[in-house]
Order: structure tokens, then C-alpha cells, then sequence
């Protein structure tokens, strides 16, 4: 079976009006077809990401969380996560780090979170440019099921950031990442809809940069390579009552996975190639 992962980045050596995404198709080994070597045990593949693009200023950072979504693409049995400062013009510290499988609203499902170490820590700070992979957990990793990642964060005056996610995520100073539930915080604050100092809603994703996945059965991958519209623009806006009738037009609608790549795997995995 083909599987497709999504990785979005921005190259700092292109225009600023030229966006850049990937996504890619992994062959599983038993369909042949590459030369790639199956790494015993399983290998490592990037499974979706988010380039950081933008620097943001959320109020109330110190003591909060950052509850971030995340959607691989590939199966597999072990994951890591990259975190980023790229934009950051001061250091930032997360006092832990989780992941676990998104639930209804800001909650995790019971049973899924799991701690995130660097370098065998719990906790983590980030030089402004600085960037970091998380060490591996196991995980059983579903393609396209939709993760949290979970930032505690101690103590950061921006947030580096991707504006273009499409996905509802959250801060909040009553959330902590070792909290599977929503229920009782102190709040629970979506992340605003625009990218300051953008209007343009496209729902941005804080500091989570990339997810990489470990898989026995993926062997290579096909790229394709696009601007903004891979991105996903426009994909989820409302064109006279397209996408949701009791929604007026010009109106982007978060959640949907309707980037013309995310239609692409779905295909795939549905044709089972």
C-alpha cells in the first residue's frame, strides 16, 4: 500500500511570496520498485510537517500549554517529534513535552499520552534559530489519526511559528500536557485564526515543526512539489455556501484536510496500491 506524508517548509533562499510543500508517497518494501535499503528493526521517515514561517506574540505565554495537532501520514510503531525556535528572538523553555491521540476539543484520549525526553530530559530550551528532534517513544502510530502534541511552557515572550496549519489548536495557563482531559481547566483558548499581522484566517501551529515516523514496511517515497496551494490555501474557504450551506462565502474552515495532497493519499490508501 502507498501511504502519503506532508511535509510543509518555507526555504529561506526563495522569494518571501513563494511557499513551498511536500508530500510525499512511501512504498511499502513488498511492492518493490527501489533500491532503498529496509534498515533492520525499521526506518525513520518524515511524516508530516510544518515550516516555520512567522513570528507570533500570544499574550500570557510563561505557564500556559501549547496543545498542538498533528496528522501523519505513514503507519508505524515509534515516533519522534522536531520542535523549533526558528523565528524565536529569545530563548524559550518547555518544562515537559507529551504526545498523545487528539480527542474532542483540547482533550487527549485517555490511555495515549506519553512523555516526550531530549536527549533523555524532560524538559527543553531553545536559543533564538535553534531547533531539536525529540528522542523516539513508542507509539502506535496510525496514519492520518490526528496527534497532540503537548508543550508545557515555562517561560517564552514569542512563538515561532507555521501560519498555514488549518487545524484548531490551543493555549491556555489552565492547560497542562500531563492532562488528558479538557474538562475543568481554567480555560481553553483556541489559537487565534490569523497569523499577526495577517488577517488572512489560516489557523497557525506553534514551535511543532515536524513528526518522523519509524516503519518496518516503508521503503521510498514520491515528492510532489508545489507553492501556496499545496500549502493549502483556499482549500477549506467557503465558496457560496460550498463546503458548509448554513456558511457564508469567503469563510476558511479549519479541520478538513482538503489540500489537493491530502485528497491524493487518501486515494491512495483507499485504493489499497
Amino acid at each position: 500500500m502507498f501511504f502519503i506524508k506532508v511535509a510543509q517548509f518555507r526555504d529561506r533562499f526563495l522569494p518571501r511570496n513563494l511557499w513551498v510543500s511536500l508530500s510525499a508517497v512511501a512504498l511499502m518494501a513488498a511492492c518493490g520498485g527501489s533500491d532503498a535499503p529496509v534498515v533492520s528493526g525499521g526506518s525513520w521517515f518524515s511524516s508530516w510537517g510544518a515550516s516555520q514561517n512567522i513570528l507570533e506574540f500570544p499574550a500570557s505565554l510563561n505557564n500556559s500549554t501549547a496543545r498542538m495537532i498533528v496528522r501523519p501520514s505513514i503507519s508505524g510503531t515509534a515516533i519522534r517529534v522536531k520542535i523549533e525556535n526558528t523565528h524565536g528572538k529569545a530563548p524559550v523553555t518547555f518544562s515537559g513535552a507529551f504526545i498523545g491521540v487528539a480527542g474532542t476539543g483540547a482533550a487527549v484520549v485517555a490511555g495515549t499520552n506519553k512523555v516526550l525526553t531530549f536527549s533523555g530530559a524532560p524538559s527543553l530550551t531553545l536559543a533564538p534559530g535553534a531547533g531539536v528532534m525529540s528522542d523516539p517513544v513508542d507509539f502506535p502510530v496510525k496514519a492520518f489519526e490526528r496527534l497532540y502534541v503537548s508543550l508545557n511552557i515555562a517561560s517564552a515572550v514569542d512563538a515561532s511559528s507555521h501560519s498555514l496549519s488549518l487545524t484548531t489548536n490551543y493555549l491556555s495557563p489552565g492547560l497542562r500536557g500531563d492532562d488528558v482531559s479538557a474538562t475543568g481547566f481554567k480555560a481553553v483558548n483556541p489559537v487565534a485564526y490569523s497569523a499577526t499581522p495577517s488577517t488572512t484566517e489560516a489557523f497557525p501551529i506553534y514551535w511543532v515543526a515536524g513528526v518522523d515516523v519509524k516503519s518496518d514496511t516503508i521503503q521510498s517515497a514520491v515528492v510532489t512539489f508545489g507553492d501556496s496551494i499545496t500549502d493549502g490555501r483556499c482549500s477549506t474557504t467557503t465558496q457560496n455556501g460550498a463546503l458548509a450551506t448554513s456558511t457564508p462565502p469567503g469563510v476558511v474552515i479549519p479541520d478538513l484536510y482538503q489540500r489537493w495532497a491530502d485528497v491524493l493519499a487518501n486515494r491512495f490508501a483507499a485504493a489499497n496500491l
